[in-house]
């Protein structure tokens, strides 16, 4: 979170985004209590939603997951305001936009999603 905190002092807005969506990102596979952690993603999804639409999409990925995993809806896609509306949505955005990261950060949660619950075959 130095990063951030730098980032945000001088007013490198886009720098302290990434930074902050990677740190949260590091925190869900480090291995942080995922309700503190969903606590942490309901208060950045606004902070992003405001500087970096691209943090964000990445973000609310991640908050997917999170929710998935404590059975919490902390509904990540009012950030967006109606603009995109599920994961569905944001699936077609980056398809359309050919924006491979978007694709991937999509399809690898669905995948982690369903390896932990059993939900998949061989």
């Amino acid at each position: 979170l130095d990063t951030y905190e730098a980032g945000m002092r001088v007013g490198d807005v886009d720098t302290a985004m990434y930074a902050l969506c990677l740190s949260m990102r590091f925190s869900l596979f480090g291995g942080v209590n995922l309700f503190i952690l969903s606590k942490s993603y309901e208060k950045s999804l606004t902070q992003m939603a405001k500087y970096n639409e691209e943090c964000l999409k990445y973000a609310i990925v991640d908050s997917l997951m999170v929710d998935g995993l404590t059975g919490v809806d902390s509904c990540p896609f009012s950030a967006f305001e109606g603009m995109i509306q599920n994961e569905d949505v944001l699936l077609a955005d980056s398809k359309y936009k050919k924006h491979s990261q978007g694709l991937e950060a999509i399809y690898t949660r669905r995948f982690f999603s369903a390896f932990w619950t059993g939900d998949y075959t061989e």
